[in-house]
């Protein structure tokens, strides 16, 4: 009955044309494999790895990971801790890809038949979890993977099997009214889920092509929006976590459109911020394997597959700088984006120059007004570079937003000085306050109470422990470039407009690469508390002289703030919790500054960190 309602409801959205110029292929003109790497790609990989020492290192990667996983249960179809998304869907896109991958390349028997078995075992499964549609998206995605390039493989059954799944588990589902929006979204969602059911309508158009056909027209039409998320110069609203999973699969989609269907659509020319996005992913790495993380944003750098793709279509190897430095890293690349490394191979072996160039430019200014971001690295080529990272902007228009504009982390001597506590444990925060609410961005939301999204859990300031204004903007006045100062100054007037009447914040290194954090307050009317913060992962000790000297890695900095006769009580503590819900911050600190903000009074401070 279900499969009948699904097959009426796509009856009445296939004759409404969405997006004109786009036809599949005619049956059986485009041979398997076809999605990403071509038979002549298979060649181009395998002589890649033996030339290229990045690429024996990632093969080798993959390769052990696959002899680990042979010796692990297939995943199963359970559901997480909240009940909403499919427990293993990305374990299974990344098994699928990788296993699908060594049988290819080093054609490896126990490899192809776990990859066959795995993906039986999934089109087994009663559904790939509608309701979260980023499960079916990934799910589908796998088994596109493997059933197209293990297509000579696989008996006229198993076929029949796939594409049954792939229609009914996916490609139907998708037409539904809650899914459907995701197609047209601009966040993550639409490059995943486009991707993922693009495949699968690859995989069919032999079969079915009036289905294959609407799931292209709308993904032409749908994923212009998600590529205007990178206008005006690249850089991604959701943070580099985001950037690296929706833009992962985005330069999939994009590889499966010209390998499959033998045309982008205009796609990439559509948008001249998602070709420029490298840069953005480039500096948002920092000097020694953590980047800027704000937002829902965990610290650690990743492997971004993705950008090999933007090198091989710019002509620009200094782009794989930071991540051939991951691949020499002890990191185990399949965590994470593991599931794009087969297709990362694949493009690295088409890039037409290996040579390894620096990136030149030490400073990133992104000028979306949303997000306006200012980066600074004292240079490239040392872990314990100086590296300065400052956010702007709003939060209420940007998806998975912290309480964080105005905020800014600070690295050096492969130290994180000034942090950022990063993403916290969704299923955890779920479980306590509801899915709904800690996915909503209002003013009165239940996610600020969660201390890593929250006011409290940031590197800013509070007025009389009031939370800032979600819907107001973080405006960045000025930026400096020179050796004296290298940084920017914030107009966060609008975000405190409750309590105060001005507030500037200016951040930047000076001619030592030391921070310099001046700020000017004047109040309204009321007197107010003030609590200013500052994170770190350095532990802080309290000097008689009003000073904090941190010290991690037997390196210390010390920490003084001027406050011109002003009264302050300064001291630091562990960060913890109480809360339920709350991920836990071990090794992490917070230095406050407390004092009373007299009605009409003008505050100037002024903290270093030398």
């Amino acid at each position: 009955m279900m499969r009948l309602l699904t097959v009426l409801v796509l009856a009445l959205i296939l004759p409404c044309k969405l997006f004109a110029g786009v036809e599949i292929p005619k049956r059986g003109s485009v041979p398997h494999p076809r999605l990403i790497m071509t038979r002549e790609d298979e060649q181009s990989v395998k002589m890649l790895i033996a030339r290229d020492r990045y690429a024996r290192i990632a093969d080798s990667a993959i390769v052990d990971n696959c002899a680990r996983r042979l010796t692990e249960a297939v995943p199963g179809n359970e559901r997480d801790a909240s009940n909403v998304r499919m427990k293993n869907a990305s374990l299974i896109e990344k098994d699928l890809n990788l296993f699908a991958y060594v049988a290819r390349i080093h054609d490896d028997e126990q490899c192809r038949k776990r990859a066959i078995d795995q993906m039986m075992s999934v089109c087994d499964f009663p559904d790939w979890s509608p309701s979260h549609f980023l499960d079916p998206s990934q799910v589908a995605f796998g088994v596109s993977i493997c059933y197209d390039w293990l297509y000579d493989h696989l008996t006229p059954k198993q076929r029949k099997k796939v594409k049954d799944a792939l229609l009914y588990k996916a490609v139907l589902p998708s037409f539904e009214s809650h899914p459907n929006h995701y197609f047209f979204s601009p966040t993550n969602w639409n490059s995943v889920c486009n991707c993922g059911i693009v495949a699968a309508a690859a995989c069919l158009m032999d079969d079915y092509p009036v289905y294959a056909q609407k799931v292209l027209e709308r993904c032409v039409a749908g994923n212009r929006k998600v590529l205007d998320s990178y206008n005006p110069i690249g850089a991604f609203p959701e943070g580099y976590g985001y950037w690296a999973f929706g833009t992962n699969h985005e330069a999939m989609l994009i590889s499966m459109l010209e390998t499959a269907f033998g045309s982008d659509f205009g796609l990439k020319e559509s948008s001249p911020g998602f070709m420029n996005t490298s840069q953005f992913i480039l500096n948002m790495n920092g000097p020694f394997g953590m980047g800027f993380n704000y937002g829902d944003n965990a610290p650690q750098a990743r492997l971004h597959p993705a950008v090999f793709w933007f090198a091989k279509e710019s002509f620009q190897p200094s782009l794989l700088y930071m991540e051939r430095q991951f691949l020499l890293s002890d990191n185990d690349i399949t965590i994470g984006a593991g599931y794009a490394l087969p297709a990362m191979m694949t493009w690295y072996s088409g890039i037409s120059s290996s040579g390894e160039e620096l990136p030149s430019n030490l400073f990133y200014e992104n000028i979306d007004p949303d997000i306006p971001l200012f980066i600074y690295r004292s240079c490239w080529d040392s872990p314990d570079a100086a590296y300065l990272g400052v956010r702007g902007g709003t939060v209420r228009k940007v998806g998975h937003s912290h309480i964080d504009v105005g905020s800014f982390v600070y690295y050096r001597d492969s130290v994180r000085w000034i942090c950022d506590l990063g993403k916290p444990d969704y299923v955890l925060a779920e479980r306590h306050l509801g899915h709904k609410p800690f996915f909503t961005l209002t003013q009165d939301s239940r996610r600020w109470e969660v201390l890593r999204t929250g006011a409290e859990g940031h590197g800013i300031v509070t007025f009389d422990g009031e939370r800032p204004l979600v819907d107001s903007y973080g405006k960045f006045l000025r930026t400096f470039k020179t050796r004296a100062q290298k940084g920017v100054m914030m107009d966060l007037t609008e975000i405190y407009s409750a309590s105060v009447s001005k507030y500037l914040r200016m951040v930047y290194l000076d001619e030592n690469e030391g921070l310099v954090v001046s700020e000017k307050i004047v109040a309204s009317a009321a007197d107010r508390l003030v609590r200013w913060k500052l994170m770190t992962e350095a532990q802080p000790q309290m000097q008689d002289d009003g000073s904090v000297v941190l010290c991690k890695y037997g390196k210390s900095r010390t920490m003084r703030m001027s406050s011109e006769g002003k009264t302050i009580k300064l001291y630091a503590s562990e960060i913890e919790s109480d809360k339920p819900w709350d991920t836990k911050n071990r090794g992490c600190y917070c230095i406050y500054v407390e004092f009373l903000l007299k009605g009409g009074e003008t505050v100037n401070l002024v903290t270093s960190l030398n």
